[in-house]
């Protein structure tokens, strides 16, 4: 679950993760004011324990990429490069697309180990462990002012 200006959504990635991959978003979008209720349910269906993650974006559109440079506030920069597919083209190819353009802007792209390394650091460092027993109402609405 993330909140994405205001908006609390529900959503779920499949495929594999870290550096350059091909995967799937599946993603529930629900009304501002709604995010403590969603951990609610998913606190009572047994998701017991959640990662927070504090990350602040801005999203740019460069020759048909999406790029989005995140902060993680007292920590780091990083971004992301994406480019949806439909069905019909070669995932491959799209990737290509993005490495070429990420090398025109000299960006460099974390491999994989570099990627995890990354994540390990920011659990180790920023983000924290969120336990639902610990829930009270309006947790996150009054803990990150969300409306």
């Amino acid at each position: 679950m993330r909140v994405t200006n205001g908006i609390p959504e529900i959503i779920v990635k499949v495929g594999e993760w870290g550096g350059t991959e091909q995967r799937k978003e599946l993603s529930a979008f629900t009304k501002p004011g709604e995010f403590d209720t969603l951990v609610e349910i998913f606190g009572e269906l047994g998701f017991s324990k959640g990662m927070l993650c504090v990350r602040k974006s801005k999203v740019y559109e460069y020759k048909d990429i999406e790029f989005a440079l995140v902060e993680v506030p007292g920590h780091s920069y990083y971004y992301e490069a994406e480019k949806m597919a439909n069905n019909k083209e070669n995932g491959g190819k799209l990737i290509k697309e993005i490495e070429n353009v990420c090398e025109e802007l000299k960006l460099n792209i974390f491999d994989k180990k570099q990627f995890f390394e990354y994540i390990d650091k920011l659990n180790r460092e920023s983000n924290e462990i969120f336990d639902y027993k610990n829930f009270t109402p309006n947790y996150f609405k009054n803990r990150f002012n969300l409306k």
